[in-house]
């Protein structure tokens, strides 16, 4: 009886349209997905080896910007460069017209703006 109850509330429940999924039925009829931008690449390091342009950017509100490593690590840093969790203090440094930002290992450069544009 139980089970029953339950799968007779979840029938009744309305769809989930909050979200960017692709319903099933579209990728069963073939549709194609929606196409999404190509992510922003930023150059950074973990440790001392040199900067490479393998981390991805991506933009939030309020200036928070979120950089992601390959291998699934991130860092969330407000728009001056700072670390937005405020766990390890991030040094950041004016190069070239960009920033250099170092946090615990991790080191980025990012371009100047970067954070500012997400406001």
């Amino acid at each position: 009886m139980t089970a029953a109850l339950i799968l007779a509330l979840g029938a009744c429940s309305s769809p989930d349209t909050t979200n960017d999924t692709v319903p099933a039925e579209a990728v069963l009829a073939g549709d194609p997905a929606p196409e999404t931008p190509p992510a922003e690449r930023v150059a950074c390091a973990r440790g001392d080896v040199p900067l490479t342009d393998d981390c991805t950017i991506e933009r939030g509100t309020g200036g928070i910007i979120t950089i992601r490593h390959p291998d699934g690590a991130f860092r969330r840093l407000e728009a001056d460069g700072t670390a937005a969790d405020g766990a390890e203090t991030a040094i950041v440094t004016a190069v070239d017209g960009a920033r250099d930002v170092t946090v615990g290992g991790d080191r980025y450069r990012l371009p100047q703006g970067s954070a500012e544009a997400s406001r």
